[in-house]
């Protein structure tokens, strides 16, 4: 009995390691197993993440895509802001004006207490007339690009006032160009509502700022945004002192068509209503006026003209000028100098001019067309000869720099010219075999001068030249 019972009990505690191990290995094979499968399930959640990741992108290509299509499709000028349109400021300013010029308008013939001439009916119904459509067309036009009703902002205003703009709006520009143009022209004279010393500044300045915007803060804005060339950069394009002229040419012919206006047409207007006289100045314009001595008006016509002429002379070699390869336009020395006496001679003209001509007692002494042209005038002429005298300040540094770059070129072509004569010299030496010992040394250190001085010359000559 007590052997048979020693085997077993020593097998008991073997079997039960053995269980133990067995019931291990399986709980280390379940566990293996299920990382494994939360690994697998990982890794198809990550595929799957990137599948959904890879269709989103190709739906927001796919999107994209059809949005450029969309985009390409659809106008630009119905996605965008027209109140962000360059004419804006224009049409926004015009409507501002033509209120002013239609309430001084209104109001013209009420000049009891002030010194303002009274305008007859039908220049205040002319005013009136003219002021209302403009205002009513800026109105809505300016309301247009205030973009407040959707639906005609997509299929009405973005259409004929978009980018890029539609001849439409060409049509009413050119049309509220001329519109003013001819009001500037009929109001604004002598005889006109706000004509010289009539005291009609509201209205008188207001027709002038209509004229102006409708052409500058409008029209040219609109010949930039279709890509033509304006009136600006087309006078910015001339060469030289070209854009002077032209400007000149333009204000001398105005001016000459103010002074002869006022010549001619500052006698009282005719009665026009019964029982009442509508003169055209006030009395001490009228007193002003034929006061002027007739010597005076001459030599106002006679300066004018001989400004214009020149003007148009030195305009016209423009458009003639030889121009060379590179496309540079060649002006020779001599047509600079007669350019520069010309200015100096006009200039000197209408100093003493402008004194007599815009002081009391002068014939364009009174707020006007005359007085205001006479002095724009005067200006761009001392402006041109101002440039002129830069163009020509700038012209002598430059030849001056270049006699400085001929006289280096010609001291370093003589140093080179005598380190040979040295060199062939020191050959003749060697080859002869006399003095050469003595010499050598000397001739060194004069090589090693000529060299020294040589590498001390500014070939290309100083960067700004002294003023004589």
């Amino acid at each position: 009995m007590p052997s048979v019972a020693s085997p077993v009990s020593s097998s008991g505690p073997a079997a039960a390691a053995r269980t133990k191990n067995d019931d291990e290995a399986k709980t280390n094979e379940a566990q293996a197993t299920s990382q494994a499968d939360t690994a697998n399930g990982d890794n198809q959640r990550i595929e799957n993440d990137a599948a959904a990741a890879s269709e989103g992108v190709g739906d927001a290509a796919a999107a994209t895509d059809g949005l450029a299509q969309t985009t390409t499709t659809t106008p630009n000028r119905s996605r965008m802001k027209l109140y962000k349109n360059s004419r804006f400021k224009g049409y926004l300013t015009l409507t501002l004006a033509s209120a002013i010029h239609y309430n001084a308008g209104r109001k013209c013939h009420q000049t009891i207490g002030g010194g303002a001439v009274p305008c007859s009916s039908r220049q205040r119904r002319y005013s009136m007339a003219v002021s209302l459509l403009s205002l009513i067309l800026s109105t809505i036009v300016t309301y247009g690009h205030l973009d407040l009703m959707p639906f005609m902002q997509r299929h009405v205003w973005s259409k004929l006032f978009g980018t890029p703009p539609g001849k439409c709006e060409l049509v009413l520009i050119v049309f509220l160009v001329l519109w003013w143009s001819v009001a500037v022209g009929l109001e604004t004279t002598v005889q006109g509502i706000a004509g010289d010393g009539k005291q009609q500044y509201s209205i008188y300045y207001s027709v002038w700022a209509c004229c102006l915007v409708s052409y500058y803060w409008i029209l040219e804005k609109y010949l930039m945004d279709a890509g033509w060339s304006s009136l600006q950069s087309f006078i910015a394009s001339w060469p030289y002192r070209a854009p002077a002229w032209i400007c000149i040419s333009i204000f001398s012919l105005f001016t000459f068509i103010w002074y002869m206006d006022l010549w001619k047409n500052h006698t009282p207007a005719p009665i026009i209503d019964a029982g009442q006289a509508n003169q055209t100045d006030t009395p001490a314009s009228q007193l002003v006026f034929q006061n002027v001595p007739k010597s005076q008006w001459e030599w106002l016509i006679t300066v004018a003209i001989f400004t214009f002429f020149p003007a148009c002379a030195f305009c016209l070699v423009e458009l003639f000028r030889n121009v060379t390869a590179d496309g540079r336009s060649l002006k020779p020395k001599v047509e600079n100098l007669i350019e520069g006496i010309v200015f100096a001679a006009l200039c000197v003209a209408w100093i003493p001019t402008v004194i007599v001509a815009t002081t009391p007692g002068g014939a364009a002494s009174l707020s006007g067309n005359a007085y205001f042209f006479t002095w724009f005038l005067v200006v761009f002429l001392f402006e041109g000869l101002t440039w002129w005298i830069h163009d020509y300040r700038l012209e002598i540094h430059n030849e001056l720099k270049k006699k400085a770059q001929e006289y280096k070129q010609h001291q370093r072509e003589v140093l080179e010219k005598t380190a040979k004569m040295h060199e062939e010299r020191l050959a003749e030496m060697r080859r002869n075999g006399s003095g050469y010992e003595d010499d050598d040394e000397s001739s060194q250190v004069s090589a090693g001068s000529g060299q020294m001085d040589f590498a001390e010359i500014d070939v290309d000559g100083p960067d700004v030249i002294p003023e004589r």
